[in-house]
C-alpha cells in the first residue's frame, strides 16, 4: 500500500512539474528570450525538479523506516 501511494505521488509530481515546464516555455516563447536564457531556466528547473524528487524519495524511506521500526518493536512484545 505504501508503494501504491508514493508510486501515485509521483506520478503526480511529475505531472506537476511537466506542466510548470511546459507553462514556462510558453511564456518564455512569448516574450522572444535568447535561446540561452531559455536553456538555463530549463536547466534550473530541471535541477529543481531532481533535488524536489529526492527530497520526496528521502522522506519516503523515513516514513518507511519509523513504520518498520515500530512493526519489530512491537511484534516482540
Amino acid at each position: 500500500m505504501i508503494v501504491l501511494i508514493s508510486g501515485t505521488g509521483l506520478f503526480l509530481f511529475l505531472v506537476k512539474g511537466h506542466y510548470m515546464l511546459h507553462n514556462t516555455f510558453y511564456r518564455i516563447k512569448q516574450k522572444h528570450c535568447h535561446w540561452l536564457i531559455l536553456k538555463e531556466i530549463f536547466l534550473l528547473s530541471m535541477l529543481q525538479m531532481q533535488s524536489m524528487l529526492l527530497i520526496m524519495i528521502e522522506q519516503l524511506l523515513k516514513n518507511y523506516l519509523q513504520d518498520y521500526a515500530w512493526y519489530l518493536k512491537n511484534m516482540h512484545l
